[in-house]
């Protein structure tokens, strides 16, 4: 919205700007972090729950529209140490803790459960592994790793996929998943007792799976 209505805030000089979810600026070049650096104010505060996710540039990028200046060019940035990243951006950092905030929430609890491939899973998994490290081992007595990096981590993703379900780069497979089947016993169980669930998975196309097997069992989600 702030990409389309800039034009509006140029003549505005704001007292304060707060920035909510202010990990959407963590791209220095993206046209949002651009339409937010030119919005003039007295003040920016940015609220986060992710300012670093993935890479150092992100915080740069932050900084650059809360406090523009404070962490010098990009080239010098990624030269300098992390010590002195921290001892420059320490004096604008309030972090809570979610315990001295929201007291009244429990303690999260994680629970890790390991699950055995399907025979069916754990065979086409093992082809996939021995073709995945054929190819690994060719690019790196080639020299070509850096060239090749991309096709080596496809290869992986792959693999997480199948121990997912195998439909997810086989389609015609009419075989079992054990993660999904046991997913399913979970909801099932949830179900009966009256919670509700909130389900994640790294890859869009497992939801629809998991989508297909709730409409099968008439279960709203």
């Amino acid at each position: 919205v702030l990409i389309r209505d800039a034009e509006l805030y140029e003549d505005t000089e704001f007292r304060t700007v707060i920035l909510d979810e202010a990990q959407i600026v963590k791209n220095n070049t993206a046209k949002t972090t651009k339409a937010v650096r030119q919005l003039r104010s007295f003040n920016k505060f940015a609220l986060s729950g992710t300012p670093l996710e993935n890479q150092l540039g992100e915080l740069y990028s932050i900084f650059s529209v809360v406090v523009p200046g404070l962490l010098g060019t990009k080239k010098s940035f990624k030269a300098m140490e992390l010590a002195e990243i921290n001892r420059k951006i320490s004096p604008f950092i309030l972090r809570r803790l979610k315990r001295n905030v929201l007291k009244e929430l429990p303690d999260k609890i994680e629970t890790i459960e390991y699950i055995d491939l399907s025979e069916e899973q754990k065979s086409i998994y093992l082809s996939q592994l021995s073709l995945v490290r054929s190819e690994a081992n060719s690019i790196i007595e080639q020299d070509r790793l850096g060239e090749n990096r991309i096709k080596i981590l496809a290869g992986l993703t792959r693999l997480r996929q199948i121990c997912c379900d195998p439909r997810l780069v086989m389609p015609d497979f009419n075989g079992g998943s054990a993660k999904l089947e046991r997913l399913l016993e979970y909801l099932e169980l949830a179900k009966e007792n009256g919670n509700r669930v909130v389900l994640f998975s790294q890859f869009t196309q497992m939801l629809a799976i998991i989508q297909e097997e709730l409409i099968k069992r008439e279960y709203d989600y």
